[in-house]
């Protein structure tokens, strides 16, 4: 998909030139390498501290899960356009998550 969007980008840009082409194609091959640096990051930072690293993990996880599980439960409740999130219910969430699980 990357490849297809990068020729896209390359044969319907204004500027032509070898040297945009090259930009854009570098620019693809940077953000497809992205998730492969993060993991690199994770894993050295998993194996020089696992259990700060696992909690944080596990806080990160749990805070989204509960964002999620709120905007969720409002727009089955209200069905209005309106999000209010419960950040006291978030922090509880992430503490939960990163002691007690992490």
């Amino acid at each position: 998909a990357a490849a297809s969007v990068a020729g896209f980008l390359m044969y319907n840009h204004f500027d032509s030139s070898p040297v945009a082409q090259t930009t854009v194609t570098a620019m693809f091959h940077h953000m497809a390498a992205l998730p492969l640096h993060a993991y690199d990051a994770y894993e050295s930072a998993l194996a020089s501290n696992p259990v700060a690293t696992k909690a944080a993990t596990s806080a990160t996880v749990y805070s989204i899960g509960d964002v999620v599980a709120q905007y969720t439960e409002q727009r089955q409740l209200d069905n209005q356009n309106h999000f209010s999130l419960d950040q006291n219910r978030v922090l509880r969430s992430m503490i939960a998550g990163g002691i007690g699980h992490g």
